[in-house]
């Protein structure tokens, strides 16, 4: 499954420190913020993303870049994110 790679520019509230992270978009919307391990976050689209509760969303940067996701590799990252956090959003449920 193909995900094209967006880069998320987020504000510290009251700090103004900003940080840039990776994400990946699917053609289906669902997006997947890669994290350490089985840790790895799943939201329903770029819209929905969230950070720590003191940082906010101030952009959204696509890319050129993509990365080509077995089934099988997906799959294993929902179930993780599932034992880690115990819910997905069913845009990543339906992929089970």
């Amino acid at each position: 499954m193909k995900a094209n790679k967006l880069t998320i520019h987020a504000q510290e509230q009251g700090y103004g420190e900003t940080y840039a992270f990776p994400v990946y978009e699917f053609e289906s919307g669902l997006v997947l913020v890669p994290g350490d391990g089985t840790d790895d976050w799943f939201f329903g689209c770029r819209e929905d993303i969230q950070v720590v509760m003191i940082t906010e969303v101030i952009g959204v940067e696509e890319t050129s870049e993509t990365l080509e996701w077995s089934l099988e590799a997906l799959q294993e990252s929902i179930k993780g994110s599932l034992a880690e956090f115990g819910s997905v959003p069913k845009l990543a449920l339906s992929l089970l």
